[in-house]
Order: C-alpha cells, then sequence, then structure tokens
C-alpha cells in the first residue's frame, strides 16, 4: 500500500498518469473541493471590498463625468456587495454545495466591472481587465465546469464588444493575450488540483499510519496488560511456592534438629561408613564410649578402633549386611586409653540412586553386660567344681 502510494506521488512529479487517477475517490467528490474553495472565499470577499472600493475611488477621479457615473456606482456596489459577503461568511457559513454558485455569483458581478470600461471606452487595452480576472479566477476555482462557464460567458462577452467597436488591428494583440491569459487560467486551476491532491493522498496516508499506529499501540497495551496479568499469576504462584518451600524448609530444619538432639543425647552411638570401611558420621556419645572426639575418628577406618583379634569377624558380618542379611555383631572396642570395651554393632545398607554406598547403624556398649555374663559363668564354673567335689566323696 505504501508503495503504491509512493508511486502516485512520484507519478505526480513527473507530470505521468491522468488526473484522475491521482485523486482519491473521497477528494473528487465535490462536497471536497466545495470545501476547499470555502476556505479561501472569505479573503476574496474582504479583496472585493478593498479593490473596488478603491477603484470607485479611481474612477470618480480619472474617468470622463459620463463614463464615471456609471462605473462608480457599480465598483461602489461591488465594494459594498464583498463587505456585505464577508460579514456573512463571518457569522455563518454557507452549505457546501452552495459554495462555487455562490463564487460564480461574485465573480458574474465581477466580471461586469470588466466589461463596462471596455463596453464604454471601446478600447482594445481595456481587455486587460478581462486578462487579470481570468487569472484570478483560475487561481479561485476548483471546479473546472463553473471555470469553464465563466470563460465562455468571458470570450462572449469581448467577442460581442470587439464586433460593436471600431475596429483596430489592437483587437487581435489583446485578443491573443485574452487567449494567453485562459491557458493561464486553466493551467493554474488544473496545477492547484493537482497540488491539492498530492496534499490530500499525503494526509490520507498519515491518517491511515496513524490509525495503524494506534492499532498498533492499541494491541501492544493489550499484550502488556495479558502479560502483567501473566506475571502477577506467576508471582502470585511463586510466591505459593516459595512459601511452601519455606514452610517445608523450615519443618525439615526442626526435624533435622529434633533428630540431631536425639542422636547427641542418646548414650548408643550413631556412625556411618562407606564401603571401604572409612567412618563418614559419628555421633558426639563416642566420647563417653571410646573417649575419643568426633574429629579424630572421622575419615579414619573402622579397623583402627576394633580389637585386633575381632577384625576379622566384624568384616565378615560387615559384607553379610551389605549382601542383605540382617545380623548384630560383637567385638572388642579399643578406647583413646588403651582399654578394651565389648560393643554390639546392628547396621543395615545406606542406599543411594537404588545403589549401597555404606553401611549405618548403632553401636551400644555392652561392657558391663559382659562382665556379668564372665562372672556368672565364672561362679557356676566354681558351682561346678564344688558339685563335683560333693559327688566324689
Amino acid at each position: 500500500m505504501e508503495e503504491r502510494t509512493r508511486g502516485s506521488s512520484d507519478s505526480y512529479f513527473n507530470g505521468q498518469g491522468n488526473h484522475a487517477s491521482l485523486v482519491p475517490p473521497s477528494f473528487r467528490a465535490p462536497s471536497t473541493l466545495d470545501a476547499a474553495f470555502s476556505s479561501s472565499f472569505r479573503p476574496f470577499a474582504l479583496a472585493l471590498v478593498v479593490v473596488f472600493l478603491g477603484f470607485a475611488i479611481l474612477h470618480a477621479l480619472v474617468q470622463p463625468l459620463a463614463i464615471a457615473r456609471i462605473l462608480v456606482p457599480v465598483a461602489a456596489g461591488t465594494s459594498l456587495l464583498g463587505f456585505s459577503g464577508y460579514l456573512l461568511l463571518r457569522r455563518h457559513l454557507p452549505p457546501q454545495h452552495w459554495i462555487h454558485p455562490l463564487g460564480a455569483g461574485f465573480a458574474s458581478v465581477v466580471l461586469l466591472n470588466c466589461f463596462l470600461p471596455l463596453y464604454l471606452h471601446a478600447e482594445p487595452m481595456q481587455t486587460t481587465n478581462l486578462m487579470i480576472f481570468l487569472v484570478g479566477i483560475g487561481c479561485l476555482f476548483l471546479s473546472t465546469p463553473w471555470l469553464a462557464a465563466i470563460v465562455v460567458v468571458t470570450w462572449i462577452g469581448w467577442l460581442w464588444v470587439m464586433r460593436e467597436a471600431p475596429p483596430s488591428p489592437y483587437w487581435r494583440h489583446f485578443g491573443v493575450g485574452l487567449f494567453s491569459s485562459t491557458v493561464l487560467s486553466f493551467t493554474v486551476h488544473h496545477v492547484r488540483i493537482r497540488l491539492l491532491t498530492h496534499l490530500e493522498q499525503l494526509h490520507t496516508r498519515d491518517d491511515r499510519r496513524e490509525k495503524e499506529l494506534e492499532e498498533i499501540r492499541d494491541d501492544l497495551e493489550i499484550r502488556v496488560q495479558e502479560r502483567t496479568r501473566e506475571l502477577i499469576s506467576a508471582n502470585a504462584t511463586l510466591r505459593a511456592e516459595i512459601k511452601d518451600r519455606q514452610r517445608a524448609e523450615q519443618a525439615l530444619r526442626e526435624s533435622e534438629e529434633k533428630y540431631r538432639d536425639l542422636v547427641e543425647n542418646l548414650n548408643d552411638v550413631i556412625y556411618a561408613r562407606d564401603l571401604e570401611g572409612r567412618i563418614t558420621y559419628i555421633s558426639p556419645a563416642i566420647e563417653s564410649l571410646g573417649g575419643y572426639s568426633v574429629t579424630e575418628i572421622i575419615g579414619r577406618s573402622v579397623t583402627d578402633f576394633v580389637y585386633p583379634e575381632d577384625v576379622q569377624n566384624l568384616l565378615a558380618s560387615a559384607q553379610r549386611v551389605l549382601g542383605g542379611q540382617s545380623e548384630p555383631s560383637e567385638f572388642r572396642a579399643i578406647t583413646k586409653s588403651g582399654a578394651l570395651r565389648w560393643a554390639r554393632s546392628s547396621s543395615r545398607p545406606i542406599l543411594q540412586d537404588n545403589r549401597v554406598i555404606g553401611l549405618q547403624g548403632v553401636i551400644t556398649d555392652i561392657t558391663e553386660r559382659k562382665q556379668a555374663e564372665m562372672q556368672t559363668k565364672a561362679l557356676l564354673a566354681v558351682a561346678e567344681d564344688i558339685s563335683g567335689t560333693f559327688d566324689f566323696q
């Protein structure tokens, strides 16, 4: 569409194409041309007041008395008519379809003022007024039929006066001048319409672009509003998720704290080790069991704290637990002071992504129980010895 508009503009400036193709339908409408003519009609009426008031004064000063008695009232009347038209147009503009007929009426009065000196003097040089008149209406009128009608009337009147006037070689000379003025009048009229056409095209294109920009702006506003609603909804969802996550993290922290308190306050030792036997976690209860601090044990092998004679049994039990069996194991642990204490371990595999990565369990100090068992066994052995002695006697 923009290319077609640009092409029309280029044709206008190059003088190519016919006139009708350059004029958009809305501009070719008579009402549109009437509106353009109406905008210049009031200044035209005011010009009539000034010009013909001056003509009335000049006629009174320079014309013979007999001719002045005719020309002065006509010029003064034309000036008064122009003033009345000016006042009327200031108060109320007539309908647009009346503008060109009204302008033709004013032009007829002006034409009368031009014909009277020509007729009364019967001199070819008075044709100059008609020449100026034709150029003037060509600059003013935007209706080709009305302009053509006034030009025809002008030529008919001039030919009639020339026929009635005494013969003179100058009539032909001024006839050529009148013809040149006619051509110039139509040329100015044609160029003015083409210029207004081009201006109308530019105005129409600007209106169309402004409308397109308004549509784009409205579309952008709708999209911004939709995007804003989406962002508000997403923001609300995100806030809800953040609150849920915060509540979950708070619950997890509380659970971890409870679990930590439970583990740290247990008398039993909680531990975890990897597949190589390195201790990855040990609860603080280890200090009361073996005298070691947590940092002294983390990263070291389990066998470093087991009595050598119990190592093989403990490792074999660990392999069975890794294989899926569930069995406790008892062993002697070496304390930091070098003393031995009996311990009982209950373990289970640690799974990550369905893969065993180590063991975790509970170590219980059973030294007192073992000592009690050994004392019981010793007492039973003494009792059996005593019982055997009595039986022998």
